[in-house]
């Protein structure tokens, strides 16, 4: 008698302590395979993207799938349809979304720093976006975190290039900026005066005056081209 009453008291405790099949099922659900998995490599990724091109460092242009970048790379969908991180020194630009990204190399971002100086960091290669290129120039629009916010597009850095020459950065101070660029476009007599009286701002005004000037070449090249047809 002794003994079945034990037993009784064993096989309770057993079943009161063994989840019912609805309570296992609920929490095996609460813990679901992802889907799709995860890939072993944090470069790769699996989407369908979105339709792009990209520029070669030979200079051929190809299209391809796209499924967004940062500023240290793109993810370009390759043949098996897995997209691949790609740097900025595996191509020359890419466009994306109606953006053109450009591959720049060697620049010296200003590093912010609170109640100090900002002092340069070389970045040896980054994609920034382009805000225009013409008459000889290429300005680009470098955020320091992509993707890129109100905060981070704020505290932007626009870069200049005059030809094959290295990047520079553009300076905020209105001063500044009115002096650097009185020496790259003063040559243009309608420009001139308007920067002598510094009253250019960068973020407003860099990428029309580039596209006044590179106006203003095109209308001299045609009057001397006019002229030497005489």
């Amino acid at each position: 008698m002794k003994f079945y009453l034990s037993y009784s008291v064993v096989l309770f405790l057993l079943l009161s302590l063994r989840p019912s099949g609805a309570q296992a099922q609920r929490r095996a659900a609460a813990f679901p395979a992802p889907v799709p998995a995860p890939a072993a490599d944090p470069t790769l990724r699996r989407g369908s993207g979105h339709a792009g091109s990209y520029q070669a460092l030979d200079g051929q242009w190809h299209t391809v799938r796209i499924d967004g970048w940062e500023n240290d790379r793109v993810y370009l969908r390759n043949e098996g349809g897995v997209f691949t991180a790609y740097s900025p020194t595996d191509l020359k630009r890419f466009v994306y979304l109606g953006d053109t990204v450009v591959a720049a190399h060697a620049v010296a971002v200003p590093r912010r720093r609170f109640l100090r100086r900002p002092q340069p960091r070389l970045i040896p290669a980054a994609f920034a976006r382009q805000l225009y290129r013409g008459g000889g120039f290429q300005l680009l629009s470098y955020d320091p975190a992509r993707p890129a916010t109100i905060t981070t597009a704020l505290s932007s850095s626009m870069l200049l290039r005059r030809g094959h020459e290295p990047w520079q950065v553009l300076p905020t101070n209105t001063v500044k900026f009115n002096q650097l660029m009185l020496t790259l476009l003063g040559t243009d007599p309608e420009l001139a005066p308007g920067l002598q009286a510094r009253q250019y701002h960068l973020r407003r005004d860099a990428a029309p005056l580039l596209e006044r000037y590179a106006d203003w070449q095109l209308r001299r090249f045609l009057q001397s081209a006019a002229q030497s047809g005489h």
